[in-house]
Formats: structure tokens, C-alpha cells, sequence
């Protein structure tokens, strides 16, 4: 589901020296990913930012990885890194949430690298191609609460997703991704409630296919962001 405004913080105090060290383990693990912030490690791939978040459980000394996509064609890089379109979580060998202390690394630790890695092997790709990432937001559809959600504004935000991906790529699919978002019966109150009309939304994706030229130069100045700057890059692969 994409969501939209920044992650919840829900720090209670940690030591500086502990957020470096449990950094440089997770880096140590997923060397193409950049310290974006402490509890925040992530790359460029074409179009998207992707990596993962450490969140802090809230009254607990616990954290619990997320991996996440963020958008690079919002009007500017603070807006992209506010539109969520993949937050998804990672899970122990007995289906449970992960729960990871900060002070000690533990074997829950070690289990939640292996777990980050298997779960989610685009993280230790060198290259990422179109195909992979796709498959990727593909899986994260297939589960709810979005795949509950099908004419919802969070399920049209994430197909908008889609298709801008591949409109990134100069893709054919685009105009028949188009074609199918045109042609669902979109919950209209639902896009009330987030202050958006329809129709204009769709006139609005209409606009920035045909002018795919606008769409690029804006993911390009995004990606001069002085902090996005400093992230670990590689192109979309076809």
C-alpha cells in the first residue's frame, strides 16, 4: 500500500555509539545500500530509491527491519521520500515479526540477516533490472491489505507506480497499463477522503505519459539531492 507522509520515528534514547555499530553491521551485510541516515540504508536503482529502514518498535529497545521503495519523480526529493510505495516486513523461520535488540547482537540477529537476504535478494544485486524490481512491487500486491484493496486510492496510487516505472523505461506495456487503470471502477469516496477527484487524477497520468521528457528531467534533478546525491547508483537494467 502506498503511503503517503514520513514513517513514524518512535525513538526512546540509544547511544550514538550503539545506532553506528548496528549500521555498520547491516552495510557490512548489504554493501551496495549507503547510510542515508543511521536507521536508514539505501541505493538508487534508475527511477526508485530502495533499501531498508530499521524501525524502532515503540517502549522497547527494539528494532525491526522494512524494506522499502520511495519514489524519484515527486516535484522534489523531500516529497519522494514522503510517498511510500512498498513498506513490507521481513519474517523469522516460524512466520513471526522480527524483533531485534540494539544493545546486543544476538542470534535473533544473525537469523534476521539471513531472513533480510533470502527474503529479499534484490538488496545484494549489483544491477537491478526492470524485470526484478516489478516482480518485486508484483509479490508485494499479492498481499494484503492491498490485494483486499483493488479500486481503492492506495491501490490506484500503486498501479500509478507501476506504470511510471515502466514509462521510466520508455516500455510499450505503458499505454496498455493505462488502459487498464482507465478501465476499473475506482472507489470514488475512498479518493475523496484523500482530496483527490478521479478523473482529474487520471487526466493528470494522462499528461505525464505524453510528456515523458518533463517526467525524466525531474527524476534527474531529484537524483542532484545533496543527501540522494550521496547514495550508491545504478541504472534500470532492461
Amino acid at each position: 500500500m502506498i503511503r503517503t507522509g514520513k514513517l513514524p520515528d518512535n525513538n526512546m534514547p540509544i547511544k550514538a555509539e550503539t545506532k553506528k555499530a548496528m549500521a555498520s553491521n547491516w552495510l557490512f551485510a548489504f554493501p551496495e545500500l549507503t547510510v542515508y541516515e543511521q536507521n536508514k540504508f539505501y541505493r538508487i536503482a534508475g527511477c526508485v530509491i530502495l533499501g531498508l529502514e530499521l524501525i524502532k518498535l515503540p517502549r522497547s529497545e527494539d528494532y525491526r527491519p522494512h524494506f522499502v521503495i520511495y519514489p524519484l519523480w515527486e516535484e522534489d526529493p523531500e516529497k519522494c521520500l514522503e510517498v511510500t510505495i512498498v513498506l513490507r516486513e521481513f519474517y523469522t523461520k516460524k512466520n513471526l515479526q522480527f524483533s531485534i535488540p540494539y544493545e546486543s547482537q544476538s542470534p535473533i540477529f544473525s537469523e534476521a540477516l539471513i531472513s533480510v537476504g533470502e527474503q529479499m535478494p534484490i538488496l545484494s544485486y549489483k544491477d537491478v533490472s526492470i524485470a526484478q524490481l516489478l516482480a518485486v512491487m508484483e509479490s508485494y500486491a499479492q498481499k494484503s491489505p492491498l490485494r483486499a484493496a483493488t479500486n481503492s486510492f492506495h491501490q490506484a496510487k500503486f498501479r500509478e507506480a507501476f506504470l511510471k516505472i515502466n514509462l521510466y523505461k520508455g516500455r510499450v506495456e505503458t499505454e496498455a497499463l493505462y488502459r487498464e487503470i482507465v478501465g476499473i471502477n475506482w472507489n470514488k469516496s475512498h479518493f475523496k477522503a484523500y482530496g483527490v477527484d478521479v478523473d482529474e487524477w487520471l487526466l493528470k497520468l494522462r499528461e505525464v505519459i505524453n510528456r515523458r521528457e518533463d517526467f525524466l528531467r525531474q527524476i534527474e534533478q531529484n537524483k542532484l539531492d545533496k543527501k540522494i546525491g550521496r547514495l550508491s547508483w545504478s541504472e534500470l537494467r532492461d
